[in-house]
């Protein structure tokens, strides 16, 4: 436990206990645990991911159930803060003369009764000239740029202003709104 620093008794102004650690470490872990929580909340239910890391760091307290939901999306975020906004192609990237763009949308909910974790997921299989394909997916209640990131992969295949993109979904809202604010040429919606 750091050493904390209690005011003055004397002393009107300060009435909050100090902390020095708080100014190196403001999550109260340190990087590398954080690291390993988020990695684990990201791949396991909260739940299981703390029972299991309970099992390799044996901590007096173990944090909460929200902690480890608050820190793994803590952690996201800070990752996708790091990726650049717009990815710009590579300069041998070839016009294309047309991509298509299959998206689609689906909810998925717990198994569990005590979890409450149900959400939105997007997947896009993308298609160039080339036949090559890129897969796509994306949580829109936890991704703040998923719009910027479905564009950078469609710059990657060659997409510009004046290539037309085939957009093939279900014409649900979510799908169909996202693969449009994506592109940046003429686009044409076909119904799967």
């Amino acid at each position: 436990m750091p050493p904390r620093f209690g005011p003055c008794r004397c002393g009107v102004a300060c009435r909050r206990a100090i902390t020095p650690v708080a100014e190196i470490m403001p999550d109260r872990c340190t990087p590398e645990y954080e690291r390993v929580v988020a990695a684990m909340g990201a791949a396991l239910p909260y739940r299981r991911a703390l029972k299991l890391l309970g099992e390799f760091f044996p901590l007096e307290h173990a944090p909460a159930v929200e902690t480890t939901r608050q820190r793994t999306l803590r952690v996201g975020a800070r990752l996708e803060r790091a990726t650049p906004t717009l990815p710009q192609p590579p300069a041998a990237v070839p016009e294309a003369s047309s991509i298509a763009l299959a998206i689609d949308g689906g909810h998925l909910r717990s198994v569990r009764r005590y979890q409450v974790r149900s959400f939105e997921v997007f997947v896009a299989q993308i298609s160039g000239d080339e036949g090559k394909s890129v897969v796509f997916s994306s949580v829109p209640a936890e991704a703040d740029r998923q719009q910027q990131q479905l564009r950078g992969v469609l710059l990657r295949l060659g997409a510009t202003s004046r290539t037309p993109v085939t957009i093939l979904s279900d014409g649900a809202d979510g799908s169909r709104s996202l693969g449009e604010a994506a592109c940046i040429g003429p686009i044409n919606h076909v119904l799967d």
